[in-house]
């Protein structure tokens, strides 16, 4: 099945953030059964003691390989769907003992059997629109669970909705108190618990919709929250590559992660006491007990060296002037894991400000949304960096810029900068970003990025290490 290209909502106060958020797409090799674990994200823990694992896959930022599957608990892999999910970000077993996947690039709920076979998919609602009863669809659902009275429960991010409905798409009760939100849990007390990802908070709301409980305090992209059994909230702080357990009153009273986690995605305490983690970004689950020590792991993410070393250390091909067997830029990627459908990248011959050519992306719509060229330079020891580049746009409303991003061994993001951003209907300037490499950097990522619609060409774009 073709690759579509995607969307994901970036907030407009976080311009060319997303791009952080960019891994070393290329570098992992899968484990000695050829099984490849990339992008950890959505867990279910079985009655039998299993794991279902939702694998977002993007290793070369593109939504190709996603896919779910089970293990036990000592890793072995006991079922496997792939092939034709997209950018998936959450599975569940449901009481029938069939899989509902969440294809969130895909729009879709699909529900497959052991087999693999797809035995349904919200794409047969409103007469096979898509459409659930009051109209409205379903886009980039990214959670999913089944409530106790055999309904759906659904995060649709795009829309900024929970929405409760059945195999038919009759709603039943919907929230829209959250914006771009994550993981909406329906709690025993009938109330629901939602992270609300763009504005950095965790709420419970009753069935009117009324906030009933929160926690806010220091929070940067929020993206899963479990009550646990002692009334207590685990929380994933997930720009902070955190997780914390905070008390009804909002004390924060245990907290693991920095300097372990990258962009941790889900975590839920288990009955044995220990917290299970999606390690997103590293590729890997981890099972952390009270003492923050891990007590379990699973990974199938690996960094050969060779293909390390094999890295440049430093830029080529910053005018665009060669070009690759696809048409595009030579040594670059056309990274379109979160880009809008509309979206487009090419090597433009036309406009450029020296040599040839020079790069290009537009889109047509996409507010808030984020779309680049990225490449990856080998980075040894400590010291700085800094890249420029001349910037041209038309018709961009919220930016078109530069980012630096700096990578461990295992995929994981270390920090990053990004440069002033250039709106508008702009002739050709120089914009620049000088950063600290921080340590346990492997390499660094080199966007170049358009944030929201518009169109923007960048030459020239030159890299030095100081």
């Amino acid at each position: 099945m073709a690759a579509r290209k995607l969307r994901i909502a970036v907030p407009v106060t976080a311009v060319l953030f997303l791009a952080l958020s960019v891994a070393a797409l290329a570098l992992y090799l899968p484990g000695s059964d050829g099984f490849f674990f990339q992008r950890a994200l959505g867990f279910q823990v079985l009655p039998d003691g299993d794991f279902l694992v939702t694998d977002g896959g993007g290793a070369d930022w593109s939504d190709r390989g996603s896919k779910v599957f089970i293990i036990d608990a000592g890793g072995r892999l006991r079922w496997l769907h792939e092939g034709d999910l997209h950018f998936a970000h959450s599975s569940i077993m449901l009481r029938n003992g069939n899989i509902l996947v969440p294809d969130t690039n895909a729009d879709r709920l699909v529900e497959l059997d052991r087999s693999g076979a797809t035995v349904w998919s919200s794409e047969s609602w409103g007469g096979g629109t898509g459409r659930l009863s009051d109209g409205s669809r379903l886009d980039y659902p990214n959670y999913v669970e089944e409530t106790a009275e055999g309904r759906f429960l659904v995060s649709s991010r795009y829309t900024s909705r929970v929405v409760e409905t059945d195999r038919m798409g009759q709603v039943f009760w919907s929230y829209e108190g959250a914006t771009k939100q994550h993981a909406p849990r329906r709690l025993a007390n009938g109330n629901t618990l939602v992270a609300d990802s763009s504005a950095n908070r965790v709420v419970e709301v009753d069935r009117a919709g009324h906030v009933v409980w929160g926690y806010a305090r220091g929070l940067d992209w929020p993206r899963f929250a479990d009550r646990l059994a002692n009334g207590d909230t685990l929380i994933t702080d997930s720009n902070h590559n955190r997780v914390i357990e905070v008390t009804p009153g909002g004390e924060i009273v245990f907290e693991f992660g920095p300097g372990v986690l990258s962009a941790p995605y889900q975590a839920e305490g288990l009955s044995d006491g220990t917290i299970l983690i999606a390690d997103a970004q590293h590729g890997r689950l981890l099972k952390v007990d009270r003492s923050k020590r891990i007590v379990w792991k699973y990974e199938r993410k690996r960094t050969p060296l060779v293909r390390w070393l094999a890295l440049p250390a430093g830029l080529s091909n910053g005018g665009a002037e060669m070009a690759g067997s696809d048409g595009l830029v030579e040594g670059w990627i056309a990274c379109d894991l979160t880009a809008p459908e509309d979206a487009r990248w090419s090597r433009d011959s036309i406009v450029h400000a020296a040599g040839q050519a020079s790069f290009r992306i537009s889109a047509a719509s996409g507010q808030g949304l984020n779309r680049w060229w990225g490449r990856y330079i080998r980075v040894m020891g400590r010291g700085s960096v800094s890249l420029s580049a001349l910037v041209r746009t038309r018709g961009v409303s919220e930016g078109a810029g530069l980012s630096l991003n700096f990578i461990d061994a295992r995929g994981g993001i270390l920090g990053g900068a990004n440069s002033p951003v250039v709106r508008g209907d702009s002739d050709w300037k120089q914009v620049a970003v000088v950063a600290p490499i921080p340590r346990g950097t492997a390499l660094v990522g080199i966007t170049l990025s358009l944030i929201g619609p518009g169109d923007a060409w960048w030459d020239e774009v030159g890299y030095t290490r100081n």
